[in-house]
């Protein structure tokens, strides 16, 4: 967890916290406003380093992302437990048009996937690694759905 979403919380205290002890005898509303705003602050902390804290798995996540690339995909493949797949997939999506692919070209892409009872609707099932996000308690696939023309007509992310 980067020290950042710790630390940012209570530096901003010490403003408020300046301007109290510096304007304290001199204005009763300025003393009142900075109660009010150190109040607000104290309660607000918390919130914010929560917040800190749900975002900074989405951008270690976000940083973590790699370019496709089909003999690491395929090579990952042989080893079930790596989640690269995870980490390029985005990619993989974004610059590659698997919709209207034909299933050969797909499986050339990509590899064989290895059999799996997940997602029979989809005829291509391709496991990329644990649910992204905070709490991840299950798995992210690549979904694979080919028409009778032997083309793809869906290919979309799913959880199980």
């Amino acid at each position: 967890m980067p020290v950042l979403f710790w630390i940012v919380p209570f530096i901003c205290m010490v403003p408020l916290v300046w301007a109290i002890v510096r304007y304290r005898r001199k204005s009763t509303i300025w003393h009142g406003l900075t109660v009010i705003g150190v109040t607000l602050l104290v309660i607000a902390s918390p919130l914010l380093l929560f917040l800190g804290v749900l975002t900074a798995g989405e951008i270690k996540e976000h940083r973590n992302r790699v370019t496709f690339d089909s003999g690491t995909w395929k090579a990952s493949l042989l080893r079930p437990n790596d989640p690269i797949r995870l980490r390029m997939i985005d990619d993989l999506l974004k610059h590659h048009r698997l919709q209207d692919m034909s299933e050969e070209e797909v499986i050339t892409l990509l590899g064989k996937p290895p059999k799996t009872d997940y997602f029979p609707d989809y005829q291509l099932v391709y496991w990329l690694g644990p649910e992204r996000g905070f709490i991840s308690i299950d798995s992210e696939w690549l979904a694979v759905r080919v028409g009778s023309n032997h083309r793809v007509t869906e290919a979309r992310i799913v959880r199980d």
